[in-house]
This record gives C-alpha cells, sequence and structure tokens, in this order.
C-alpha cells in the first residue's frame, strides 16, 4: 500500500509541474496575454508578441506556451477558430525552425483530427524526410493504411522494414486489425473469480464537478461487479478536475457510499483521456504482481477502443511489471446504445490515433501527449 501511494505522488507532483508549464486556473501567461480581451481580436497581437524576443530559444518557447494556451482553452473558441489558431502557430514555429520535425508532425496530427488523412500523411511523410524521426514514420504509415493510401503506405512500410521499429508497428497494426475481434460483454458472470481487478473508466464532470448520467450508469455496472467477485480491487481513473473534484475521487466516494470498502479502491486522479486512463492503470499494476486478470469497465461504445490500447500498452511495458505472461484482458459494458448500433459501431480513426499515443508517440511532441 505505501509503494503504490508514494509512486502515485511522485506521479502527481509531475502533473503537477506540467500543468503550471500550461498556465494557471486565470489563464494567464508568462508572456502577458490579456486573456480579458476578445480572442478573435486579440490572437493575431498574440502571436505577434509570442514571436519577439531577442533569442531563437525565447521565441520557440514563447510561441509553444501560445499554442498551449489556444489548446487548453479551445472550448472557450469556435471549433474553426481553434483549428485555425493552433495551426497558425505550429506553422509559425516550423518557418523559424524549419530543422526540427516536431512542428510538422503537429499539424499532421492536427489534420487527421480534422479528417483530411491526406494532408496529415503528406506532413508526416514530410516530417521523416527533414530528419528521419521514427515517430513521424510510425504515424505517415497507420494513418496511410487507416486512409487505404496503398502507394504511400508501401513507402512508409519500406522504410520501417529496415528500423529498429518494426516490432512495434508489427505491435500496433496487429492491435488494430484485431479490434472487431473483441467481444463486448455485459454479463457480469462471465468473469474470473481470482487474480482479477477491475478497471473503471472515468467520464468528463459537469462544470460544477457533479457527475454525468453516463459515468453513474458506469458506476452501476462496477457495483454489481465488486459485489458479485467480493475478493476483487478496482482502479478508478479520471483526473479531469471540474470545481475540485476529479472523477477518480467522485467514483471513490460513490461506492463506498453504495456499501463498498474503502481498502478495496485504488484512486487514479491524474488521468486526462482514455490513453491515461489505462497507462496510468498500467503503471499501478507494477505494485501488484498477483494479478494475471484484468477487467475494465466503461460504456460499451468505448470499450473497443480501452481493450485495444490497455493490450496495447501491456505488450510495450511488459518488461516494467512483474508478469511472467501478458495479462487476459476482460471487458464488462454499460450498454449506451443499441446492440444493432453496436455491432455496427467502429472507432477505426480513434483507435489508430490511440494506439500511437499508447506508443509514446505525442499528438504534439514536446507540448501534449
Amino acid at each position: 500500500m505505501k509503494k503504490r501511494h508514494m509512486m502515485l505522488l511522485i506521479w502527481g507532483i509531475f502533473a503537477m509541474l506540467g500543468c503550471q508549464r500550461a498556465g494557471n486556473e486565470s489563464g494567464a501567461l508568462a508572456i502577458g496575454v490579456d486573456t480579458t480581451e476578445s480572442f478573435s481580436i486579440s490572437f493575431f497581437e498574440h502571436l505577434k508578441k509570442a514571436n519577439q524576443g531577442d533569442t531563437l530559444s525565447l521565441r520557440i518557447a514563447r510561441l509553444e506556451e501560445l499554442f498551449i494556451y489556444y489548446y487548453l482553452h479551445h472550448n472557450t473558441l469556435s471549433k474553426e477558430e481553434s483549428v485555425e489558431y493552433q495551426r497558425e502557430i505550429l506553422q509559425l514555429l516550423d518557418a523559424i525552425n524549419p530543422q526540427d520535425a516536431s512542428y510538422l508532425m503537429g499539424l499532421g496530427y492536427l489534420s487527421a483530427t480534422q479528417g483530411d488523412l491526406a494532408e496529415s500523411i503528406a506532413y508526416y511523410e514530410k516530417a521523416y524526410q527533414v530528419n528521419g524521426i521514427s515517430d513521424a514514420l510510425m504515424n505517415w504509415a497507420l494513418y496511410a493504411r487507416l486512409a487505404s493510401d496503398g502507394v504511400s503506405y508501401q513507402r512508409a512500410y519500406a522504410q520501417i522494414q529496415v528500423s529498429t521499429k518494426r516490432v512495434l508497428f508489427d505491435i500496433m497494426s496487429e492491435a488494430i486489425d484485431k479490434r472487431g475481434e473483441i467481444r463486448i460483454n455485459m454479463n457480469v458472470e462471465s468473469l474470473p473469480e481470482i487474480d482479477n481487478i477491475f478497471i473503471l473508466l472515468g467520464f468528463e464532470l459537469n462544470p460544477d464537478g457533479t457527475m454525468k448520467p453516463t459515468l453513474i450508469e458506469r458506476l452501476k455496472v462496477a457495483l454489481l461487479a465488486l459485489e458479485r467477485y467480493p475478493q476483487s480491487q478496482i482502479i478508478l481513473t479520471g483526473g479531469v478536475e471540474r470545481n475540485g473534484q476529479t472523477e477518480g475521487r467522485l467514483m471513490a466516494q460513490w461506492l463506498m457510499e453504495h456499501g463498498i470498502e474503502q481498502d478495496r479502491l485504488i484512486e487514479e486522479n491524474m488521468a486526462r483521456d482514455t490513453v491515461e486512463n489505462l497507462l496510468f492503470s498500467l503503471k499501478i499494476l507494477e505494485s501488484q504482481p498477483h494479478i494475471k486478470n484484468v477487467t475494465i469497465i466503461s460504456s460499451a461504445t468505448h470499450l473497443k477502443r480501452a481493450v485495444t490500447l490497455f493490450k496495447v500498452g501491456n505488450e510495450i511495458f511488459k518488461d516494467r511489471l512483474e508478469q511472467p505472461e501478458l495479462f487476459h484482458v476482460h471487458n464488462l459494458g454499460w450498454q449506451d446504445i443499441s446492440m444493432e448500433e453496436l455491432l455496427a459501431h467502429d472507432e477505426h480513426y480513434a483507435i489508430t490515433r490511440d494506439v500511437l499515443r499508447m506508443a509514446g508517440m505525442w499528438a504534439y511532441p514536446r507540448i501534449s501527449r
């Protein structure tokens, strides 16, 4: 128990340091952005101010900080403004520091989020050609695969075959291909009796810090599972703070109010998305060497992606875990859509995007996972 708490404390310190770099709650930046101004009026003034400085390193640092600001505050803007502002900053960074392909990779990711896979592939290919970054190569190959661009994919795959990343690429591509083989389980009676731990994935809280219906429905499923398997613990993962509360903390409170003992609950209060939910849960499992089975609980529409990501993370980080074999991965879902819709549901793009991130390839290199 002490080891787990110390581990989470260390990760918490890193998380706080990351938050400090991104700015405080008021949105203030070191470059002096006045957040009381209209975004639409002030953006280009922000950009001009950030691009001033006596040294290139100072200009780069300011522009990266400005990008983080607009990335974190995208909900304040229209979708079109948010994308355009992020694109403008990345293009300027690439213009003043063209030897660094990170910004081309960021532009590639941004294009993919907007559904322009052809542009995304072109950016990643160019980033790889600039200085041979293997992460750019992997993104290029997997997005070309997603887009069914056989010509571009073959060019990328030829480079992967002679690189040190061939095994990793095979792990990722195989996991993506097998997403359709994952069967969503909604029967609490079908799970392992022993050596099993549950992982309950959080869901964004309301602005006032209360839980949305989706999270409560997931909790009801988790409660049934914990009552049925009284020897099992559960990791409660979700750390997006709203009004001083996190998903992990509220999930623990809810389960205790419904009769589950506190020593069965493991809070994870740092994860900000599905990738981090599973990455940080794997980190917790380093201190659980007796566990052989993992059961992921979430909405049914979320489970294929979650199971795929966990399996990829387990394969990549297995040497860090005191496990002779990979975990047996199970799932338990809350049915959030009809069975007919569920059978047709496919998160091919989201799974491709998040498998890359799970493997350590940041969406915006040096800026955001």
